[in-house]
């Protein structure tokens, strides 16, 4: 079983690793052409593999509505079905969420594998979680070590808004699939923190429950109670405006520090010059 801190826990973080080592290698001598087919190959066969699960169990046995497992469900399920088409259309607001969420949620996932925690290592369902997780994580990371897509850091504070729709489109998704009746529940179930609430829209779940203060300490108190009635109650999408928009942005800075470390100290330096002329430090 994948328990926090079992062998098989520690195992998958290091083969992560070896993984993206062995990428690295891999391509180190290919052309620019040749890595960034490769990179969309590996997004397309995640991609498939979104759907292609339904043919596996736990999935096949639950059909039709285990369909709901390959829709917009969480952030790195719309992660999985957009990126190939984002790294298609070579936009640079696109391009730079895939690179600031694709990474960070990549890693989060291998430190924090809800979906696998207590599943047996040898079942079809762990492994696919851990493949289709290290390709969100790896395809962005291969744009920027291979100079594919060349990441502005200043771009990273723009990153936020793009979340917060794929937040909208996450809410939306579930709201469709309850009235589709492919999720049982009513309205009080919905915006239950403890029920499929992986991406935190109605708050942090009892399993984070520790840890949930890293986000609450930047949400203002009116966000996370119930405005008629006062009572405990987080504001769905708008309580994460605040820290998601800060850590975000934070995570963009720390990538453009060591891919896009060149303009920094540029611009540094050109804000430090522009200060001396004013006398500032004079």
């Amino acid at each position: 079983m994948i328990e926090f801190g079992s062998i098989y826990y520690f195992m998958f973080i290091i083969l992560s690793l070896a993984v993206t080592i062995a990428t690295v290698f891999f391509l180190k001598n290919k052309s620019k052409r040749y890595v960034s087919n490769f990179i969309l190959v590996i997004l397309l066969s995640a991609f498939i593999l979104h759907f292609l699960k339904l043919l596996f169990e736990p999935y096949y046995s639950g059909l039709p509505q285990t369909i709901r497992k390959s829709s917009f469900e969480n952030i790195c399920a719309v992660s999985t079905l957009v990126f190939p088409w984002f790294y298609l259309s070579n936009k640079k607001m696109l391009m730079d969420y895939m690179i600031v969420i694709g990474i960070f949620s990549g890693i989060a996932a291998m430190v924090i594998p809800t979906e696998a925690l207590g599943k047996n290592v040898m079942t079809f369902d762990v492994w696919r979680f851990y493949y289709a997780h290290q390709v969100i994580f790896l395809a962005p990371f291969l744009m920027l070590y291979f100079k594919v897509y060349q990441f502005d850091y200043k771009r990273s504070f723009f990153v936020p808004f793009m979340f917060y729709t794929v937040l909208a489109i996450i809410l939306t998704n579930e709201v469709i699939l309850m009235a589709i009746g492919f999720v049982e529940g009513d309205f009080k179930s919905l915006i239950d923190p403890n029920n499929r609430n992986s991406s935190f829209i109605f708050g942090p779940t009892a399993f984070f429950a520790e840890a949930s203060w890293i986000l609450t300490l930047f949400v203002p108190e009116i966000f996370m109670r119930n405005p008629i009635t006062g009572e405990p109650q987080y504001w769905p999408i708008i309580w994460l405006i605040i820290p998601s928009y800060i850590y975000i942005s934070l995570f963009g800075l720390i990538i453009g520090s060591i891919f896009d470390r060149i303009r920094i100290k540029n611009d540094l330096c050109k804000v430090f010059r522009r200060r001396k002329n004013e006398g500032i430090y004079s």
